[in-house]
C-alpha cells in the first residue's frame, strides 16, 4: 500500500511539473526567446506485488535397512529399492527437478540402502502425495508399511523416510551325514553293536547330544542325515558338530578313539533374503566331504575302524603223540624227535624232545 501511495504522489507531481514547464515555455515564446523545449508525458509506474512465500516444495525419500535388533545393516549396492510417487493425472508427463512423471502422473524412483532421492519444484497445490515402496526384495519388511501419504510444505522439504527390517529366511539344510564302521581282526558277530553319538557345540566347550545311532552286523553304516537336517540355521554363523563312538567295548573290540568334528559355515553374502550354507569343512583324518552330483548337497562321510584285541590269558595243554612205523622189521624206540611251539611271527616259544 505504501508503494502504491508513493507511486500516486510521484505521478501527480510529474504532471504538475509538466504543466508548469509548458507555461514557462509559452511565456518565453511571448517575450522573444527562440529556444523551444519538448517534454514527454511520463509513463505510468507499475509496481508488482510479491508475497515472499515460494509456492513450491520438495519431497525427499530415504532408505535405510536395520536388523531385528535395530542395528544398521550394510546391504550391498546390488540390492535396489523401488518407489512410486503418485502426483495425479493432471501432472502426467511433467518434469519436476529432473524427474518426469509417467502418463498416469507417477514418478518412479530407485536407490540402494543408505541413500535418498529428492524431487524438487513440486507445486504445493498438490497438498499431498502418495509414496509406495514397490517390488520389495525378499526378507526386507518396511517398518510401518509400504505406503505413506506425505503433505507438501511451502518452501520446505517434505520427507518419506523408509526403514526396512532385514530378517532373512533360514538356510536350506540338505546336509547328508553318514558313518561307516569296520572291524579289523575278526568277522562281525550277530550280537555286535556299536553306538555313535552326534553332538553340537552349543557353548564354551559344551556339547549337546542331537542323536545316537547303532552299527551292527546288519547295518554297518549309521545314517545321521535326518538328525543333522533337523538343525535350523537361522543366523549367519559357524555351527560346529562332532561324531564320536561310545567308549564301551564289545568282546575284545577296542573302539576308535577318533572324535570327528566338522563345521557348517552359514553366510548371507548376497543379502537376497535367504541364508545359505557356504561351506562344510573338517580337519578330521577319517572324514571326507563331497557334493551330491545332482543336488549339490554337502555329503559328510566318516570312517571308524575298530580293532579286535582279546585281553587276558588262558592255560592250554598241548598233547603230541608220535608214532614211528618201521617197515624193516626192526624194533626201535621213537626218540630223538623235537617239537616246537611258535608265535604268529614265527618266533619259537617253547620246544620239547621225545
Amino acid at each position: 500500500m505504501k508503494d502504491q501511495v508513493y507511486s500516486y504522489i510521484k505521478d501527480t507531481a510529474g504532471r504538475h511539473l509538466a504543466v508548469m514547464l509548458s507555461a514557462v515555455m509559452l511565456l518565453a515564446a511571448g517575450i522573444g526567446f527562440t529556444s523551444a523545449y519538448l517534454i514527454d508525458e511520463p509513463k505510468p509506474l507499475t509496481n508488482t506485488f510479491v508475497s515472499g512465500i515460494d509456492p513450491y516444495g520438495s519431497l525427499t525419500i530415504s532408505k535405510v535397512v536395520k536388523d531385528t535388533e535395530g542395528e544398521t545393516v550394510d546391504v550391498p549396492d546390488s540390492v535396489i529399492f523401488s518407489f512410486d510417487v503418485t502426483l495425479g493425472n493432471e501432472y502426467a508427463n511433467k518434469t519436476f527437478g529432473g524427474y518426469t512423471a509417467d502418463v498416469n502422473g507417477v514418478i518412479h524412483l530407485s536407490m540402494p540402502s543408505g541413500e535418498s532421492r529428492t524431487i524438487e519444484y513440486l507445486p504445493v497445490e498438490m497438498k499431498k502425495v502418495k509414496v509406495e515402496e514397490k517390488d520389495i526384495p525378499e526378507g526386507f519388511t518396511p517398518e510401518g508399511g509400504a505406503e505413506k501419504t506425505v503433505k507438501l510444505i511451502r518452501s520446505g522439504d517434505a520427507r518419506a523416510d523408509y526403514v526396512n527390517i532385514y530378517d532373512p529366511a533360514e538356510a536350506v539344510n540338505n546336509i547328508q551325514l553318514k558313518v561307516r564302521k569296520t572291524i579289523n581282526g575278526r568277522n562281525w558277530k550277530d550280537d555286535d553293536a556299536f553306538t555313535f553319538v552326534l553332538e553340537q557345540l552349543t557353548g564354551d566347550s559344551i556339547w549337546t547330544k542331537i542323536a545316537e545311532k547303532e552299527a551292527d552286523k546288519g547295518d554297518k553304516t549309521p545314517d545321521f542325515t535326518a538328525a543333522i537336517q533337523s538343525i535350523h540355521f537361522t543366523e549367519a554363523a559357524t555351527y560346529t558338530f562332532r561324531v564320536r563312538e561310545d567308549e564301551e567295548s564289545s568282546g575284545g573290540i577296542i573302539v576308535d578313539p577318533q572324535i570327528s568334528e566338522f563345521s557348517v559355515v552359514v553366510a548371507d553374502d548376497e543379502h537376497d533374503g535367504k541364508l545359505k550354507i557356504k561351506e562344510v569343512v573338517s580337519t578330521a583324518p577319517n572324514t571326507t566331504i563331497s557334493r551330491d552330483k545332482t543336488t549339490k548337497a554337502p555329503i559328510v562321510q566318516m570312517a571308524f575302524e575298530n580293532k579286535y584285541d582279546p585281553q587276558g590269558s588262558v592255560d592250554v595243554d598241548i598233547n603230541i603223540t608220535k608214532t614211528l612205523v618201521d617197515t624193516s622189521g626192526q624194533s626201535k624206540a621213537p626218540s630223538g624227535f623235537v617239537f616246537g611251539l611258535y608265535d604268529e611271527d614265527g618266533e619259537l616259544i617253547a620246544d620239547t624232545v621225545e
